[in-house]
Formats: structure tokens, C-alpha cells, sequence
């Protein structure tokens, strides 16, 4: 396993070479920052000196980490959705609805969007729960970005789509 020096603005130390992705997390909420390694597991740390405050096993991960409200939302290679408490990586609740290359997005009043290869499903935010599925006319392996209300992205068919949050439910 080869290990490399770490920044110094994380305070030094070794830590294990490869790809990381990571959400910000709000301040004064513990966490500030989460990095995530090609294993199995999602760290929180603190900007100011990257100390390690927890770990979470989550098998690995397929898309990038979202912050949606109170939850950062973790998408493992499996299919797996998990929301973690961002303060403490604790697992509040986890929904499989197949893989993913997109991060979940906010929807209207504590939703999360979650675009698997062939559907878009509305999450409950409390729970997890399955609110709504329906199916997309490819792979959206882009980010979402937001126009107003709308919400679009790009397919790997080179088709580009767009809803309303709310026209979803």
C-alpha cells in the first residue's frame, strides 16, 4: 500500500494515496470537509488541521457526495444510497435503488433526486423511502445544475434533460 505525505495545510501526517472526492460541510457542525478513499469508507475531518473526527464504512463509492439539508448523501458502487449525519457519520438510513454516477440533488421540501443508469427516484430525506421512480432516457453521468426551478443534466445518449423538482411527485 503506498502512503505520501499530506498537505500542509492539513496539518502533515501520511495518508493513503488515490482519488478523493468530498463535500463541504457547514461550520460549526463539526465536520467541515469529507474526503472519501477508493475503499470502503467516508471520513470526516476538520479543514483547519485534518483531524479525523469519524469513519463510516459504505462499501465504495460511485458518485460524489452531496450535503442536502442535514445529511451528507453517500452512493456506493452497489447502488446503495446512505445518509450520514455529517457531525458524527452516523448511518440514519440507507435505500438501495441501483448505481449511480451523479450526486443526488435537493428537491422541494426535504427530497433527495437520486439518477440511477435508467431512473430518477425521489427520496424521502426523513427515511429514505421511495417517493416516485421514473425512468430517464439514458445514463446521466453529469452534475445537475439549476436554472431557477429547473434542474438539468446531461445523458450519455447526448441528450439533455430537464424538470422541476416539484413537477416530479
Amino acid at each position: 500500500e503506498r502512503r505520501r505525505r499530506a498537505p500542509r495545510e492539513l496539518g502533515g501526517g501520511l495518508r493513503r494515496a488515490g482519488r478523493r472526492v468530498g463535500a463541504g460541510l457547514p461550520a460549526g457542525g463539526g465536520a467541515q470537509g469529507c474526503p472519501v478513499q477508493p475503499g470502503t469508507m467516508v471520513f470526516g475531518c476538520r479543514v483547519a488541521d485534518g483531524h479525523k473526527l469519524w469513519v463510516t464504512c459504505t462499501g465504495g463509492i460511485g458518485a460524489p457526495l452531496s450535503l442536502i439539508d442535514v445529511l451528507l448523501i453517500a452512493q456506493s458502487r452497489r447502488g446503495v444510497v446512505l445518509a450520514l449525519e455529517p457531525a458524527t457519520g452516523a448511518i440514519r438510513w440507507r435505500r438501495h435503488v441501483g448505481p449511480s454516477r451523479a450526486p443526488a440533488v435537493e428537491g422541494d421540501s426535504g427530497v433527495v433526486i437520486v439518477a440511477t443508469i435508467d431512473s430518477l427516484f425521489r427520496l424521502n430525506g426523513a427515511d429514505g423511502k421511495v417517493l416516485t421512480r421514473i425512468p430517464t432516457p439514458g445514463v446521466i453521468l453529469s452534475n445537475w445544475v439549476r436554472r431557477g426551478p429547473d434542474l438539468i443534466a446531461g445523458t450519455t445518449d447526448s441528450l439533455v434533460i430537464g424538470f422541476r423538482a416539484a413537477d416530479l411527485g
